[in-house]
């Protein structure tokens, strides 16, 4: 698995989670929350989503941006790290939002609040990864880097995510049940086994209430 495999696994979770988020926000901004369990689920789902949005972005900008740019001339880096920054505004709407949920505002309040937060979001990312899987395709990071150099990159990019995310409880689940299952077993061989033992085992607890939001 390449890196530009690893890159695409990613914008899968985070499109799908994207799609989820937004519409059963606005259901629940429609018809309230059935029960405590449920709005806790879809709060910590919602908050691992915009964490792991932002974590991968600066990840991104911190390690793999730069580490392509000499390889690849004819990207338009430019372009991307504009993207970026304009998915700043609407990752910090989010996160306000989320804030005041924390805080115990009123589920209609935040919720009116992180929908359109996500739409902008939801915007933006889709033009983002755009260019990205125009550009970062396996075919053109192979003729540029070899495997090893590829690996590295992942590497230190996971590395990277892992100490942004969010908790690793709820993130890790987070992360793979938001991939369907031939993509999620390829996955899973990033972590390292006793954390996959983890998810299914004492963690499960903790990201259960996030099931319903989540694929099996």
């Amino acid at each position: 698995m390449g890196l530009a495999t690893d890159l695409l696994a990613i914008h899968c979770v985070v499109t799908r989670a994207l799609s989820v988020a937004h519409d059963e926000g606005k259901r629940f901004a429609d018809a309230g929350f059935p029960d405590a369990r449920t709005e806790t689920g879809f709060r910590d789902f919602a908050r691992c989503l915009v964490k792991l949005v932002r974590a991968h972005h600066d990840g991104e900008e911190t390690i793999v941006f730069p580490r392509l740019r000499p390889h690849l001339p004819s990207v338009p880096f430019t372009q991307l790290e504009a993207q970026h920054a304009e998915l700043v505004g609407a990752l910090g709407a989010a996160e306000k939002a989320l804030d005041a949920a924390d805080g115990g505002a009123p589920a209609g309040t935040w919720l009116n609040a992180l929908v359109p937060a996500l739409e902008r979001l939801q915007a933006g990312w889709v033009a983002h990864i755009a260019v990205e899987e125009t550009h970062f395709t396996q075919a053109a990071l192979d003729a540029v880097l070899d495997v090893p150099a590829q690996a590295e990159i992942s590497r230190a990019a996971a590395e990277d995510g892992q100490k942004r995310g969010h908790v690793p409880e709820l993130n890790v689940a987070f992360i793979l049940y938001n991939l369907a299952p031939a993509q999620r077993a390829v996955l899973v061989g990033k972590f390292p086994p006793p954390v996959v033992g983890l998810v299914d085992g004492p963690w499960k607890q903790q990201w259960a209430p996030m099931k319903p939001f989540l694929l099996d």
